[in-house]
């Protein structure tokens, strides 16, 4: 059994350019299961600025992430409920990245992990464990990064248990992995996923704003 991903086992984590494809897969597949934003836990937001994207994660009780991808690389500012906060140094965080993280709206947040890679770096970086001890999760990054880790099946497990009672069936893996590849979404595949969906002009919406590809 594989190791999760966290701030000590940085590994498991995808390469810069995978982590944008399932970051955008998740917020699509989200954005079809789940069709009330308020619900969702994924989202992305493919001209959150100029020549940035952004990937965010919230389950409503404070855990939550934010991604930024750019041109230098992508940084990932976490933060998880009932652990305390801190503020990463700028000695620590590269020049590049320093605008997102002093910023609002992740100034404002805080951060329990910041990990961050540039293009040309052969491996990610972690700022800081609060805790300063060996427990993997002793800054919430394996609870909070578990779905980056490219596995299809990972999202169907935790979607059909969150969303339990809304889906009418099974997700179906083929499509999932479909998705995950970044293949355009049919509207045969879309009502796989959730036959109940009716609002294609509002799916069609969030899709651009993800910059995910449809044909439909």
């Amino acid at each position: 059994m594989s190791l999760m991903i966290s701030t000590q086992n940085l590994s498991q984590l995808p390469d810069i350019d995978r982590l944008k494809q399932i970051s955008k897969a998740i917020a699509a597949l989200d954005a079809i299961v789940s069709p009330e934003w308020e619900f969702r836990y994924f989202s992305y937001d493919a001209n959150w600025d100029r020549g940035e994207a952004c990937a965010a994660m919230r389950d409503g009780d404070g855990d939550e992430y934010l991604i930024l991808f750019s041109e230098h690389g992508a940084i990932i500012n976490g933060i998880a409920e009932g652990i305390e906060p801190w503020e990463p140094s700028a000695e620590v965080i590269p020049g590049e990245f320093q605008e997102f993280v002093f910023t609002d709206p992740v100034k404002s947040l805080g951060a329990t992990f910041c990990v961050w890679r540039k293009y040309g770096d052969s491996k990610w970086q972690a700022g800081h464990n609060p805790l300063g001890n060996d427990d993997p999760d002793g800054d919430g990054s394996e609870s909070l990064l578990f779905m980056l880790d490219g596995n299809p099946r990972t999202y169907k497990d935790w979607a059909e248990e969150y969303y339990e009672g809304e889906l009418a069936d099974e997700l179906p893996l083929p499509i999932l992995q479909q998705v995950y590849e970044g293949k355009p979404l049919t509207r045969q595949m879309v009502s796989d996923l959730n036959p109940n969906l009716s609002d294609w002009k509002a799916l069609r919406a969030d899709l651009d704003e993800i910059g995910y590809p449809y044909e439909f």
